[in-house]
C-alpha cells in the first residue's frame, strides 16, 4: 500500500533523557543567524515556505484537509496565522487547516531552531513546530528516517509543551516536557527552541533548558544500527501546522470554538548555526538506574494488589480481583485482540546481557489459553520475551521460562498477561509470579547469513560500526591508504594506491554463505570511474567487473563455493578509487521468493512491534495481533526490485488466512525516494495494486501486467496486511504467503 508518513506521540515519562546540565539558559555564543522570518510583509514569503496539500485522514486519523487557502494560512500584523476552520457541508462537519514547510528552500543539519508563537486552545487541536529529513531515503521510511518535534501542545492542556525525538525501528521515542506554573501557551507568546548538536539535543522553552536527549539509533528489523549519530546526521526542514482531531488529541467536541481560539500565531522563526561541527562523536549513554529486587530470593516482581493494573480495550470487558496473593481476572467479553483483556505490572528492570528466569502458577475453571510476555512500553512495545501462548487447565501448573535480555538495559519493562480474543471466557487465576536474574553473559552474535535486503555483503554501504568499516578487513602497503568519507551524507570507501604493486590495498570480507551452483550478481557504484581496475575474487576465483549504467557489474556462478566463502577486492594500480553500495545478490527479479532462507531479502514492517510478527521457513507466516487503522501499518515487503518500461511481467504467489480478509499486493514506486528527487511523495502501484480475498484454503494468485512507467530499479513489492481499505479484522489471525515469483515474459 502507498506509505504515508505517520506522526504520532505516545506520552511516556522522559525516560532516557539526560538530566539538567549546569547551563540553564540558551546560549548563542559562536552561532550566526542563517534563517529568519519575522512575517512582516503582507503575505507569506514563498521563497522561504511552501504549502503542503493533504486529504483528511492522511495521518493519525486527523479530520482536517491541508491546502493553501488564505482563510487557513495568512500573514497579519507582523505574524503568521494558521487558522483551523470548521464547515458544515450538507449537515456534515468538515475541517480545513494549514501546514507549511521549508523543504527545498531551507534545510540544515545542526544548529539552534526556534520560534516564538501562541497555540490554539480547545479540545481536538494539535499545533506543532517540528522537523523532518529532506531526504527520507537515506535511512528509510518513518520512523527510520527520524523526526524532531520541537513543540507540541494539546489544545485541551495548554499549560504543557512536549519536545520529542522519534526514531527506530522499532519505533522509539525520547521526550521531555515543560509545564507552566503561571499562564499558558495559548493566551501569550512563548519561545520554543532546540539546540541540535551531533551528539545531543537540548530543548528550551522561553530560553530555559528543559531537558536533553543523547541516545538514539536507526536500524531495520533484523539488522544492526547505522553508525551513530544516524539518523540525525542529515539536513532537516522545518514544519508549522495545526492538526484537528486524531489519535492523540481526540476529536473536537461541543466546547471547541473555531474562532481566534483555533489559531496558531507565529511571531518569528529563526535558525542559528556554528561555522563547523565535529561529527566524529560516539553516543553519550545515560546511566540507567535499575532498582533492586523487591521480594525474597531476588524477585523483581512486586507482590501487592496495587502493583498490578487491569486494562480493557477494543471490545474487552471484565474485572480484576486480588485474593491472598492470587490474581483473578474474569472476562465478560473477550474483545477483538489478545490485549482486549489485560493484566500488567510495570517498572520491571531488565539489564542487557543478563539471563532471567520468569515463572508463575496459573489455572482456570476449564481448558483455555492466555498469552504472556515482557515488553518495553518506552521502546515501541518491543518484545523482550514472548509472546508465549499458555494452555491452561483446571489444575494449577507452574510455568517457567529462561531468557536473555539482548536489548539495551530498560528499567521500565512490563509484564503482560493478555487474555482477550479467545473462545473461552473462563476466569484465570495467577499466583507466585517471579522474575529473577540467574546469570549474565555475552550476547551471542548470529552467524552471517543474508542481510534483510538480500545482500550477501555485509555493510556494503559503509555506514556500520566504528570507522564505518564493520565486517571489512583492510590491508594497506606502505604509501597506500583506505578510509570511509562522509560528505553530505555520502559515505564512500576511499582507497589511495600511492605506489603501484601487487596487493597494494586489499579489502576483504569472510564467512559469506554462498550456495553452490547458484548465479549471483555483484554490483557497486563508483564516483571515480576506475573501479573496473580492481581485481575481484570469490575465494581464489577472479570475477570480471565491467561498466554497467551508472555503476559496475559482474555476473558469476558460485560453482562449488562453500558456505563460508571469502570476497576480496585487490587494488594494484596507482590512483584514487571511491566506491559505495556494494551488493551481491541472487540473479533473480525477486530474492528468496520461496522463503527457503527465512526472511532473507524480506522485511516485515510494523507501525508497532506489537502489531504483528513473522516466522519464515519455506513460507512466511505473519501473525496479526492488531490491524490498526491503515493498510500500510503492517507490510511484508521486498525492496530494490527492478522493472523495465514496456516489459511484461507475471507476479504470482500462494496465500491463505485463518480469517477471511482482504490483502493488497503492489509493485510500487518508492515514494520517499521520489519525494527526494521531485519534492512530493508518489507511491504509484505499477501493477495497479489489486486486492485478493484471502481465505482458509490456499489459493494461487497470478497477475500479468505491463510496466507503463520509466525504468525503476528501486521498486518495492508490498503485501499490505493491516486494515486494507479501512476494513479492520477482529482478533488474532495468521496470513501465510509462499512461492512468490516475478517473471519477465
Amino acid at each position: 500500500m502507498i506509505r504515508k508518513l505517520f506522526f504520532a506521540l505516545f506520552v511516556f515519562s522522559a525516560f532516557g533523557c539526560a538530566g539538567f546540565s549546569a547551563q540553564e539558559k540558551i546560549s548563542y555564543e559562536g552561532y550566526s543567524l542563517k534563517f529568519e522570518d519575522n512575517f512582516d510583509g503582507s503575505k507569506l514569503d514563498t521563497k522561504k515556505w511552501g504549502f503542503e496539500f493533504h486529504e483528511p485522514g492522511w495521518v493519525n486519523n486527523e479530520l482536517q484537509s491541508y491546502d493553501d487557502s488564505k482563510e487557513n494560512t495568512y500573514v497579519k500584523d507582523g505574524n503568521l496565522v494558521i487558522q483551523a476552520l470548521e464547515k458544515n457541508n450538507g449537515g456534515k462537519k468538515t475541517y480545513t487547516s494549514g501546514r507549511i514547510n521549508t523543504l527545498g528552500k531551507f534545510e540544515a543539519k545542526y544548529g539552534i531552531f526556534e520560534a516564538r508563537l501562541k497555540v490554539p486552545q480547545g479540545q481536538g487541536f494539535l499545533p506543532a513546530f517540528w522537523m523532518m529529513p529532506a531526504n527520507e531515503q537515506i535511512y528509510g521510511q518513518w520512523p527510520l528516517c527520524g523526526e524532531i518535534d520541537i513543540m507540541e501542545v494539546l489544545g485541551n492542556d495548554i499549560k504543557k509543551s512536549y519536545s520529542t525525538l522519534h526514531f527506530g525501528e522499532p519505533h522509539t521515542q525520547k521526550q521531555v516536557f515543560k509545564t507552566l506554573k503561571k499562564g499558558d501557551f495559548a493566551n501569550e507568546f512563548h519561545t520554543y527552541a532546540v539546540e541540535w548538536l551531533p551528539d545531543e539535543f537540548k530543548f528550551y522553552v522561553d530560553g530555559e533548558y528543559i531537558g536533553s536527549v543523547t541516545e538514539w539509533f536507526t536500524k531495520k528489523a533484523g539488522d544492526e544500527p547505522v553508525t551513530f549519530p544516524a539518523p540525525y546526521d542529515q539536513p532537516y526542514y522545518m514544519i508549522l501546522n495545526v492538526a484537528v482531531g486524531g489519535n492523540w488529541p481526540g476529536n473536537p467536541d461541543h466546547t471547541t470554538k473555531f474562532d481566534e481560539r483555533a489559531q496558531m500565531v507565529v511571531d518569528y522563526v529563526r535558525v542559528y548555526q556554528k561555522d563547523s561541527y565535529d561529527e566524529n562523536v560516539t553516543m553519550k549513554e545515560v546511566e540507567v538506574k535499575v532498582r533492586g529486587a523487591d521480594g525474597k530470593n531476588g524477585n523483581l516482581v512486586r507482590q501487592s494488589k496495587n502493583s498490578w493494573e487491569y486494562m480493557q480495550q477494543l471490545g474487552g470487558d471484565g474485572a480484576f480481583n486480588y485474593n491472598n496473593g492470587v490474581l483473578e481476572v474474569t472476562t465478560k467479553k473477550a474483545g477483538t485482540v489478545d490485549y482486549s483483556v489485560q493484566l500488567v505490572q510495570a517498572d520491571i528492570p531488565l539489564v542487557k546481557g543478563a539471563y532471567y528466569e520468569f515463572s508463575f502458577d496459573a489455572w482456570s475453571t476449564e481448558n483455555r489459553s492466555t498469552m504472556v510476555g515482557l515488553t518495553g512500553p518506552n521502546n515501541g512495545f518491543v518484545r523482550y520475551f514472548g509472546d508465549e501462548k499458555i494452555s491452561l487447565t483446571k489444575n494449577k501448573k507452574n510455568y517457567k521460562f529462561k531468557f536473555q535480555m539482548k536489548e539495551t538495559t530498560d528499567p521500565a519493562c512490563r509484564i503482560d498477561f493478555n487474555m482477550g480474543a479467545t473462545s473461552s471466557a473462563a476466569p484465570i487465576y495467577i499466583s507466585n509470579v517471579v522474575i529473577k536474574q540467574v546469570g549474565k553473559g555475552a550476547i551471542e552474535t548470529a552467524e552471517k547469513s543474508v542481510t534483510a535486503d538480500g545482500n550477501y555483503i555485509y555493510n556494503g554501504t559503509f555506514d556500520r560500526g566504528y570507522g564505518r568499516m564493520k565486517y571489512w578487513k583492510a590491508e594497506c602497503a606502505d604509501g597506500s591508504s583506505q578510509e570511509v568519507t562522509n560528505v553530505k551524507n555520502v559515505r564512500e570507501c576511499k582507497v589511495v594506491v600511492g605506489k603501484a604493486g601487487a596487493n597494494a590495498v586489499v579489502l576483504s570480507q569472510d564467512k559469506i554463505p554462498l550456495a553452490s551452483d547458484t548465479e549471483y550478481v555483484f554490483t557497486l557504484e563508483s564516483s571515480t570511474k576506475n573501479a573496473d581496475k580492481a581485481k575481484l575474487f570469490i575465494n581464489d576465483t577472479q570475477i570480471k567487473l565491467v561498466k554497467s549504467g551508472k555503476g559496475y557489474k559482474a555476473v558469476f556462478n558460485a560453482g562449488k563455493c562453500g558456505a563460508t566463502s571469502t570476497f576480496k577486492m585487490v587494488f594494484e594500480n596507482k590512483g584514487e578509487y571511491r566506491f559505495d553500495n556494494i551488493r551481491m545478490v541472487e540473479n533473480a527479479l525477486l530474492k528468496n521468493g520461496s522463503f527457503a532462507k527465512g526472511m532473507a531479502g524480506w522485511e516485515l514492517y510494523t507501525y508497532s512491534s506489537a502489531d504483528a510478527e513473522v516466522q519464515a521457513k519455506d513460507k512466511a507466516v505473519v501473525t496479526i495481533n492488531d490491524t490498526n487503522d491503515a493498510e500500510w501499518k503492517i507490510q511484508l515487503k521486498q525492496n530494490n526490485v527492478s522493472l523495465k518500461k514496456g516489459a511484461k511481467y507475471v507476479l504470482s504467489f500462494d496465500i491463505s488466512s485463518t480469517k477471511d480478509r482482504e490483502v493488497k499486493y503492489a509493485l510500487q514506486r518508492d515514494g520517499a525516494r521520489w519525494k527526494t528527487l521531485h519534492g512530493v511523495e508518489d507511491w504509484v502501484p505499477y501493477n495497479n495494486g489489486p486486492v485478493v480475498n484471502a481465505k482458509k484454503d490456499v489459493q494461487h494468485v497470478e497477475q500479468e501486467f505491463t510496466m507503463k512507467y520509466a525504468d525503476d530499479d528501486f521498486v518495492i513489492l508490498t503485501f499490505s496486511l493491516a486494515a486494507v481499505n479501512g476494513k479492520k479484522v477482529k482478533g488474532e489471525h495468521k496470513i501465510t504467503i509462499s512461492n512468490v515469483k516475478l517473471i519477465e515474459k
